[in-house]
């Protein structure tokens, strides 16, 4: 997954350095790389013996890098490497330094570095494009916390590294008549997790998937 992730981030660099102008049909179409970034709400969906249920938004935050591939006709090919916040708010037991326990609003945050690899359709001389594909993220950091109480801890070696999952969303990136010219633009995405992250010490409790909606601002060069 390592290797993968730097070969992306090296393609994306020598496409940004060598792009090709395609002139079909007069129509000038060439390789972008962006930059976005914005709001995650993330949450959780749980499946236990007790039944199925989902959790409260966590908000966090995403960064990453695209590219915008041209191949025919209004379609393109987007991978992305993003840095995305995920995870979820719940009420729970919190374990207090004294031995005793009491219910506490509790927020697990998983951090993941994601790979998505989408197709969009985007009609020629239009601003506006729709995407979606599978996307496969890698888990840099996992630990729960009660806000007002304490006892943050680290919890990262419980979960798998691994997620899959997929995402669809709508983009909107204003026209420029130069089309050397920066792009700015507005998005909105939805996470659906396909995988259990509960590794295999919570998997006796049951199992949780990753979802979430994404508002992102972006420009692309």
């Amino acid at each position: 997954m390592k290797r993968l992730i730097f070969s992306l981030c090296a393609l994306m660099l020598v496409a940004a350095a060598d792009a090709q102008v395609r002139r079909g049909n007069m129509i000038t179409e060439r390789t972008k790389i962006g930059i976005q970034g914005g709001l995650s709400v993330a949450s959780q969906t749980f499946a236990t013996l007790d039944g199925d249920w989902s959790s409260n938004p966590r908000y966090g935050g995403l960064a990453g890098v695209s590219l915008e591939v041209p191949i025919k006709n209004g379609l393109y090919f987007q991978p992305e490497l993003n840095y995305v916040n995920m995870g979820s708010r719940y009420n729970g037991e919190v374990a207090l330094d004294n031995g005793k326990k009491e219910m506490a609003q509790l927020v697990d945050n998983f951090n993941y570095v994601q790979l998505p690899l989408m197709l969009k359709y985007r009609p020629l001389y239009s601003g506006f494009g729709i995407f979606g594909g599978p996307q496969v993220g890698l888990l840099t950091h996992m630990n729960s916390e009660a806000p007002g109480v304490g006892n943050k801890k680290d919890f990262t070696n419980l979960y798998k590294k691994y997620d899959i999952g997929g995402l669809v969303g709508v983009e909107y990136y204003f026209p420029n008549a130069d089309d050397r010219a920066p792009q700015f633009g507005l998005g909105l995405r939805a996470q659906i997790g396909f995988t259990d992250v509960n590794g295999p010490s919570e998997s006796s409790y049951g199992s949780r998937r990753n979802n979430g909606i994404q508002l992102t601002a972006g420009v692309r060069f």
